[in-house]
């Protein structure tokens, strides 16, 4: 028997019509316009949509634990994330920064990117 898929927004995705994201993790090192870069280079490439670990520090971990800077250091500010995801959105992708509460909070207010 055959699932009924799953709607994002207009798209239907099902076993017949995957959805190809692209998981870039915390590949942009902490620097916005790197961020944008991949988000770019996933749409040139055909992707549909992308992911990032949205990832605050503090929201994870206490100051005293041992990966606490390297966490804080892959920080990008609200305004930051409000940009990628926007650039995303431009860019006909569907943006997915979700890891923490902050992440759904960013997601779902970033407008289109007007970079």
């Amino acid at each position: 028997m055959r699932s009924a898929g799953l709607m994002i927004g207009s798209r239907l995705v099902d076993e017949r019509h995957p959805l190809l994201v692209a998981e870039l993790a915390s590949a942009h090192d902490g620097q916005v316009e790197q961020a944008c870069a991949l988000v770019r280079a996933v749409a040139d490439g055909g992707g549909e949509a992308v992911k990032f670990q949205l990832v605050i520090a503090e929201e994870l971990l206490t100051p005293s634990h041992p990966d606490f800077e390297m966490f804080h250091r892959l920080e990008l500010s609200r305004q930051d994330w409000q940009t990628v995801v926007g650039e995303a959105r431009q860019r006909g992708l569907i943006p997915t920064a979700i890891y923490t509460a902050a992440g759904i909070s960013i997601n779902r207010t970033s407008p289109a990117s007007t970079n």
